[in-house]
């Protein structure tokens, strides 16, 4: 694969989905951060990293844009034009038709993906979580960053 296809943002949303620990019987997400505290204490008597349980709630998934499904982004990751739509009517006519459609990475299908609520976490809880949301994308955008460099 094309390091364009790892740049997508439909096999990114796929990712993120697998990382998400999601209890819809009690809508949380619990997610693992590294404890500020870890980083203070020269005996180490807090734990490197601790978890979080933010309340969550239902959102439109923003990667099918809730159709449940979208492109596979082995067929257009690196672009299309009209030019190759031009050179292959067959190609156009079944690409706008959905016969290289797939379930959606990021909610599975179902349309709607879990999301921190913002309104009921708590303050501290949520100035990690975002931290944390920080730090996972900026590794990720590194390692295609490389992988682009070393040609993966």
């Amino acid at each position: 694969m094309s390091s364009s296809y790892y740049d997508d943002c439909r096999v990114r949303a796929g990712r993120d989905a697998e990382r998400r620990n999601f209890d819809q019987t009690r809508m949380v997400l619990t997610v693992e951060v590294g404890n500020p505290k870890y980083e203070m204490t020269e005996d180490e008597t807090e734990p490197e990293f601790i978890e979080l349980v933010l309340p969550a709630k239902y959102e439109v998934c923003q990667t099918c844009c809730g159709k449940g499904s979208h492109v596979n982004p082995s067929i257009d990751c690196d672009g299309i034009t009209g030019d190759d739509f031009a050179e292959d009517p067959d190609f156009a006519e079944s690409y706008f038709e959905g016969h290289y459609d797939v379930t959606c990475y990021d909610c599975g299908g179902l349309r709607v993906v879990p999301v921190v609520d913002e309104d009921r976490a708590p303050k501290e809880a949520l100035a990690l979580y975002e931290k944390h949301q920080k730090e996972i994308h900026e590794a990720d955008a590194e390692a295609r960053s490389e992988a682009r460099y070393f040609g993966y």
